[in-house]
């Protein structure tokens, strides 16, 4: 999942080398096309050689008027979302080497984009201010914390249980804590636009505000929570190549939540897997794989430091609070977060709705369901938290649909039918790259205990912005709206449909995620 100008170039496509001297048009448009095809091309206006050396993606940025790919697949594609003969073609010459179709790039308008979503936040965090004014649920730990810190006390809280980065980044802030996110996200957005540039460079900017409103997300980032930095440091860390740079990004993940380092697994094993070369010997291979393997030190580094952290911490993975934070293999956070994100992209699920249901009768499908219907009858837990606390739309969810075995397991055609919609719209990755995401979801999500779907939050963002799906900007905009309008109810309700505890006459309780 790396990308960067100066990664190691990905061999899609042989070297080529055209010994004619086309016309300076010509020659612009066999570059660009070359481009689209992820080739840099060479070109001299004099007669002579045009050099063609592979490489996964164009060193500068190309316009996206300008993408000549996109156009060819429109073209010869009979629907956006099944493969077109060109497409065909690229995933045939790709299947060589494991890598992802583009190189990660930024352009400098992202941040006029970045800029917008950070006015908006500092717009809301100011209303919730208002409405709010003091610490809320996990934020009286956070914020306490934060302004121990400003007052030189740096006594660790035994309660919190994810590290402290959060706070020390916010440290400036003391007072106002919950602004940190409204700076954040001015940084979090190019990074959606790195990474979804690396899949696809088409309606990126749609897409990322896709994303950037996904309520969870958006809700959780107007209080002192950790989500928006812990998600920022992630997607900054995958789509740098640099081995050191992206390890400093992912250690202020992990500083921010420790299974981030999952993740950072992923992103090295990713690497690993791209030198791979299908065209050479198994020796060759596995002499530039241990070459590689000296070049990710600091990923070594880091797996070092966390099983330090480990022992350290007496094989706890959190901080604080080990008694209520318990692993347990609870297989159905999986398929929660498997229809989580098919959810939150439903839009894009209707063009293809009735082949979709359809595919559910199969012999394979209906096998797939029974299974799923075992493990989440037979690996599916309450926890006390959420069956305590009632301001959390999961005590309901868990109330009216889940605690009851035999209606949990009812759902499973709806975890297979979302699990092959989320297959369907990467079809273009990797068959390594979707196993890895497979595994990383596993186990940052099947050890939690608690039913929170905030844990949910990185793997959409992480599919949805690697996702073709259809392009129809109609939907793209309709699931735009779907978002902002889920996010506008949660919102309303926080903030005007407050309640109270009858054990806390005269505290205001508010519904949230």
């Amino acid at each position: 999942m790396s990308g960067g100008k100066d990664e190691a170039p990905r061999y899609l496509v042989p070297t080529t080398t055209v010994t004619s001297g086309p016309p300076p048009v010509a020659n612009q448009l066999f570059g660009q096309l070359c481009d689209s095809l992820g080739m840099r091309t060479q070109i001299q206006t004099s007669p002579g050689s045009v050099h063609v050396p592979p490489t996964a993606a164009p060193a500068t940025a190309p316009s996206e008027d300008d993408d000549l790919l996109s156009q060819m697949k429109r073209i010869s594609s009979k629907s956006n979302s099944v493969p077109g003969s060109s497409d065909r073609l690229m995933t045939k010459a790709k299947t060589r080497r494991i890598g992802v179709p583009f190189a990660a790039i930024s352009r400098k308008t992202d941040f006029l984009l970045a800029a917008f979503f950070s006015s908006i936040h500092v717009l809301l965090t100011t209303i919730v201010y208002h409405y709010v004014p003091e610490p809320y649920m996990d934020e009286i730990f956070h914020i306490c914390q934060t302004r121990a810190y400003c007052d030189g006390n740096y006594t660790w809280n035994p309660l919190i249980t994810t590290p402290p980065a959060l706070y020390i980044v916010s440290m400036p802030l003391c007072g106002y804590e919950r602004y940190i996110n409204s700076i954040l996200i001015f940084f979090a957005i190019p990074a959606f636009c790195r990474f979804r540039r690396m899949f696809l460079r088409e309606n990126v900017w749609l897409t990322v505000s896709i994303v950037a409103a996904l309520p969870i997300l958006l809700t959780s980032s107007l209080l002192f929570y950790t989500d928006l930095l812990s998600l920022a440091a992630v997607l900054w860390a995958f789509s740098i190549a640099n081995p050191l740079i992206s390890a400093g990004f992912f250690l202020l993940s992990i500083c921010t939540r420790q299974t981030n380092i999952i993740w950072a697994a992923c992103y090295a094993f990713s690497v690993l897997a791209s030198r791979i070369d299908g065209s050479r010997g198994k020796v060759e291979n596995l002499k530039l794989l241990i070459l590689s393997a000296f070049s990710l030190w600091p990923f070594i580094g880091l797996a070092a430091g966390f099983l330090g952290f480990l022992y350290w911490n007496n094989y706890q993975i959190v901080l604080g609070d080990a008694k209520a934070h318990k692993p347990k293999f609870h297989v159905a956070q999986l398929f929660y977060a498997i229809a989580f994100s098919a959810a939150h992209s439903w839009p894009q699920m209707l063009p293809g709705l009735l082949t979709l249901l359809g595919s559910l009768t199969e012999p394979r499908a209906l096998l797939l369901q029974a299974t799923v219907a075992i493990l989440v009858y037979n690996f599916s837990y309450d926890h006390p938290y959420l069956l305590a606390d009632n301001r959390h739309f999961t005590f309901y969810i868990w109330k009216r649909f889940l605690a009851l075995p035999s209606l949990r397991c009812s759902f499973s055609p709806l975890y297979v039918l979302s699990a092959t919609f989320l297959n369907k719209a990467t079809w273009h990755i990797h068959v390594f790259h979707k196993i890895l995401f497979a595994v990383g979801c596993f186990f940052t999500l099947v050890p939690a205990h608690l039913f929170e779907m905030r844990y949910y939050i990185i793997p959409y963002v992480i599919w949805r912005l690697s996702a073709t799906i259809h392009r129809h900007k109609s939907l793209l905009l309709m699931e735009l709206a779907s978002q902002i309008a889920i996010f506008s109810v949660v919102f309303y309700l926080f903030l005007f449909r407050s309640f109270e505890w009858p054990n806390e006459p005269g505290v205001r309780q508010r519904f949230m995620f």
